[in-house]
């Protein structure tokens, strides 16, 4: 590793370092409000829920559509990824219907600006 490598590789460490310092400092569980602490855990459980299920079906449907894995083409991969594509469609449908129920929906001294 030549020397503007090496520099290169430690500027990059101090920049990182210092943009997440801060970042780590503010997200931290110990400074969270309560609220947001349960919030980070469900979505947390969430995340690595789906990705462990989805993957393995996305698999099994790529395998099952590609003749067992032996042709991979591109609308194997289409046929694959489209269950995918109409849940992510239908997370942003059911985003726009949401009604608002927590702090922001009920008017209080302490949120109001007059």
């Amino acid at each position: 590793m030549g020397l503007a490598t090496r520099t290169a590789v430690v500027a990059w460490l101090i920049t990182a370092v210092y943009y997440f310092y801060p970042y780590a400092l503010r997200s931290a569980p110990v400074v969270m409000m309560p609220e947001l602490l349960e919030a980070s855990g469900i979505i947390n459980f969430l995340t690595l829920t789906f990705s462990a299920l989805l993957g393995s079906a996305v698999g099994w449907i790529l395998a099952a559509v590609s003749d067992d894995g032996r042709s991979m083409a591109l609308e194997s991969y289409q046929a694959a990824f489209a269950p995918l594509f109409y849940g992510v469609a239908l997370a942003i449908v059911l985003t726009l219907l949401l009604k608002e129920t927590g702090p922001a929906a009920t008017p209080s001294s302490r949120h109001d600006l007059r």
